[in-house]
């Protein structure tokens, strides 16, 4: 149902349904006949969502690969064991596992490689890849670009980046109503930091 979709990618981004509601102009009213009529959105508004928590909307409409998502999250190290052995190019396959952080980055990468997959009774795994090994193997410097680009970017170099990065990192985790106060906060620390050594 999207609703549950819509849910869970929420409790993964620490916000709720009416919050993000709220930055997309959607009506509370729009979330809770999706939720208690088990209605689905218009197209635009699911681009909105699909936009906001960057995931394609195929997630959201359960469809190809993600028509069994539930399966797909509980086989999360078997699935990606799957696409690493069929990917069969260690330094490539390294490249896009250390890009998974969340369930958000499993749902872009399962998007990015995976046609469609499903699940047999007995456990075992059957994939439908997007990319054919062949062009893997020709292509794998012209792949690369198919990484976000937080794989790629530099490490930080001084304690004041290290800091920095790790602070804006915890800033994007707070719902969006906690960032405002944050930033109130942390602008009254700055206007009072000499206050002390007078």
């Amino acid at each position: 149902m999207f609703f549950d979709r819509f849910k869970f990618l929420c409790n993964v981004e620490s916000t709720t349904p009416n919050g993000v509601g709220k930055i997309l102009n959607i009506s509370s009213g729009s979330i809770t006949a999706w939720k208690k009529n088990k209605i689905t959105p218009k197209t635009s508004t699911i681009q909105k969502i699909a936009a906001f928590f960057k995931v394609p909307q195929s997630f959201l409409l359960e469809e190809k690969p993600f028509t069994q998502w539930d399966k797909l999250k509980e086989n999360k190290d078997n699935v990606l064991g799957a696409l690493s052995s069929w990917i069969n190019n260690e330094e490539y396959t390294q490249k896009v596992l250390n890009n998974i952080n969340n369930d958000i980055d499993f749902i872009n990468i399962v998007d990015t490689w995976i046609a469609d997959i499903t699940f047999t009774n007995n456990g075992e795994i059957h994939m439908n890849p997007r990319i054919s090994q062949e062009a893997i193997q020709e292509n794998a410097d012209k792949l690369i670009p198919v990484i976000p680009e937080k794989v790629q970017k530099n490490k930080p170099v001084t304690e004041g980046d290290r800091l920095r990065e790790e602070n804006n990192e915890l800033f994007d985790q707070l719902p969006t109503n906690k960032k405002q106060e944050a930033l109130n906060y942390l602008r009254f620390l700055v206007e009072h930091q000499d206050q002390g050594k007078e």
